[in-house]
């Protein structure tokens, strides 16, 4: 029986992670969930080599203002600033010294 809850919950390191009750549906608490699931099932970065940069990180004089774990997420990181950077060009209209003579 407790082999079925494992096949059902899957561990995270020294949790299990539980299914989610109705009550925390649509909150960050099934996001979260979702993500630490993902995780576990792609894990394309070490648990434990996150814990060590967050524990560097967090000791660290100056640290990113984004931490990108893995390599996918440092891949994908010139896209989105560059679709970052066309959002801003699109709408800096609003913020020049025109706008502030309506």
């Amino acid at each position: 029986m407790e082999q079925d809850a494992d096949k059902r919950s899957p561990p995270w390191r020294h949790f299990v992670i539980k299914p989610l009750s109705n009550d925390y549906r649509g909150t960050p608490a099934e996001h979260a969930r979702r993500m630490i699931l993902w995780v576990s099932a792609h894990r394309t970065t070490s648990v434990e080599k996150i814990g060590e940069i967050i524990w560097e990180l967090a000791h660290s004089g100056n640290p990113p203002m984004r931490l990108l774990l893995g390599s996918e997420a440092v891949e994908s990181m010139p896209d989105k600033l560059r679709q970052t950077i066309e959002e801003v060009e699109d709408w800096k209209f609003l913020f020049t010294d025109d706008a502030d003579d309506t």
